[in-house]
């Protein structure tokens, strides 16, 4: 059933990517291990038919395209609780994910927490949020990993979007912030622009989610590169040239990176940032987040009207 307005302690989102398969395994494990209190949103193109009939179980937002960023975003707008939790292309929840997420959400200077994700219950981990590294924007924290050290959970920047959860608030202003409906891009963009206003991210080490490394993480490709270098030298304001070459002629020097295709692509895709500005770049608004100090002091009881479930159709 679903929870009343005035009851939903938090907002579950599962986008609709394109791929079935991924999509249904992401939404039951959802319904499975639903926390009490939870409403759940389906987030689509207008292409989903719900062939399960779930009207009365979860509620549904369709967006412009499948694309992650633009669904995260739509699905932001109709959420009623003040807590967002986004999941899905096949990563799968487990009993009790959301509790230690959403304590620590609520400390006052916090907008982003990361789940940790293994590949199975007992696996090592796939990630604990991202990291950045002298090679790499957006690297998986804790890979491989047993157990992530508080050195590690410190160095924390950002959660991976399809295993994230956010402040309501502070999720709309990301939005606001970087309008480029790109899913690499927003995935770094929208937490490093939260940081550098003053919000944290933090691991909850008692939240975890099952994923594998495709799941998760993003190929490495030339756009891969090409836009997540260019966002970081422009939020860090570092010179163009320095950070970037700097970086450019480390991966080059990288065996890793010369013999893998992948790898490779994404390197030049980061040197060829000195080249020219990205769309990437200027699709940022810096003027659209506010810090802690600037939200309001109480909370407002208002919430945004919550879409009634769509008409269903059943499966031909």
């Amino acid at each position: 059933m679903l929870p009343r307005e005035s009851n939903v302690r938090i907002s579950i989102v599962v986008p609709h990517l394109g791929d079935v398969v991924a999509f249904e395994e992401s939404l039951v494990s959802v319904l499975e291990n639903r926390p009490s209190g939870a409403e759940v949103w389906v987030a689509h193109d207008g292409s989903y038919q719900d062939p399960f009939d779930l009207g009365d179980e979860v509620r549904f937002v369709t967006a412009g395209s499948n694309n992650l960023a633009t669904l995260v975003a739509a699905a932001a707008e109709v959420a009623s609780s003040r807590f967002i939790h986004v999941i899905g292309g096949g990563v799968r929840a487990t009993h009790d994910w959301t509790r230690s997420a959403v304590e620590s959400l609520q400390t006052e200077s916090v907008a982003i927490v990361a789940p940790i994700a293994r590949g199975s219950a007992e696996g090592p981990i796939t990630a604990a949020g991202w990291c950045d590294s002298a090679t790499d924007v957006v690297s998986p924290l804790g890979r491989g990993a047993s157990q992530i050290t508080r050195r590690q959970a410190a160095s924390i920047r950002g959660a991976y979007l399809i295993a994230s959860f956010w402040r309501r608030s502070e999720l709309r202003s990301a939005c606001r912030a970087f309008g480029l409906r790109d899913a690499v891009a927003a995935e770094f963009a929208w937490p490093r622009l939260l940081s550098d206003n003053g919000w944290r991210c933090e691991l909850a080490s008692e939240s975890v989610v099952l994923a594998s490394e495709k799941a998760l993480l993003a190929s490495p490709s030339f756009h891969r590169g090409r836009t997540l270098r260019s966002l970081s030298s422009e939020i860090d304001q570092r010179s163009g040239f320095g950070a970037v070459a700097t970086t450019a002629i480390i991966n080059l020097l990288h065996p890793g990176r010369l013999f893998t295709p992948g790898r490779w692509a994404e390197t030049i895709g980061q040197a060829s940032t000195l080249l020219r500005e990205t769309a990437a770049v200027r699709a940022i608004r810096y003027d659209q987040i506010e810090s802690p100090a600037e939200e309001p002091a109480t909370l407002s009881l208002s919430r945004p009207a919550v879409a009634e479930p769509m008409a269903l159709r059943r499966a031909a």
